[in-house]
């Protein structure tokens, strides 16, 4: 069973060979322990960056007949190491073989960002007050704690709080621990952007007398 709602994927890989087409599965899932098997707490925040770093793109936009070879250069690097870090994070989420999976470089660079999404940042959709927000740059990714923090909150044994996603630990947590201590930052941008709308009412109903 795949659950794409806490970041797994699932690639279905069609062969032809001599008695038939052949078709391989490739699951993916950014769990805590698959993450941390591309390497420590810094490592893993580095790899994303890259992954989500869109100088090259930024380079190309710009790109004419007359841009020099040191530009060239620099941006296949961009390419070369963002498609090697997504070989990588596609490597640990998956218990197969990824070296026979056939897909583009652009493919395999944005499933690798979507796993690292779901696996590191989180994507799930729930209520954060303001004062619980993190604003801050993560320059780590502290797997043990958010492993340790399922089996002390949520009871889980220690297996299966190493399979979580990031995404599905968020989950389980604000389902445990809802945050309603006061409004989040689109509670706050809604009543800014009515106030806004009242007070331009306003000042156009006074100025007309």
């Amino acid at each position: 069973m795949i659950r794409v709602d806490i970041g797994e994927i699932l690639i279905i890989q069609k062969t032809k060979g001599f008695i038939g087409e052949k078709a391989k599965a490739f699951k993916l899932t950014p769990s805590f322990e698959n993450i941390a098997k591309i390497g420590d707490s810094e490592q893993i925040i580095n790899i994303y960056s890259t992954l989500i770093n869109n100088k090259h793109i930024q380079l190309l936009k710009s790109f004419n007949k007359n841009m020099n070879k040191v530009i060239v250069h620099e941006i296949k690097a961009c390419i070369k190491k963002q498609v090697e870090c997504a070989n990588l994070v596609i490597s640990c989420c998956s218990n197969e073989d990824i070296s026979k999976l056939k897909i583009t470089h652009d493919t395999r660079i944005n499933i690798a960002t979507s796993l690292m999404r779901y696996g590191v940042s989180g994507r799930a959709n729930v209520r954060v007050s303001q004062r619980n927000e993190s604003k801050n740059y993560q320059s780590k990714f502290d797997i043990d704690q958010y492993i340790n923090n399922a089996r002390v909150h949520l009871g889980l044994p220690l297996d299966e709080a190493k399979k979580l996603t990031m995404t599905e630990y968020i989950l389980l947590m604000a389902n445990k621990f809802p945050d309603n201590e006061s409004m989040t930052s689109k509670d706050y941008d809604e009543v800014m952007d009515e106030y806004k709308k009242h007070k331009a009412e306003r000042l156009k109903q006074a100025a007309r007398g």
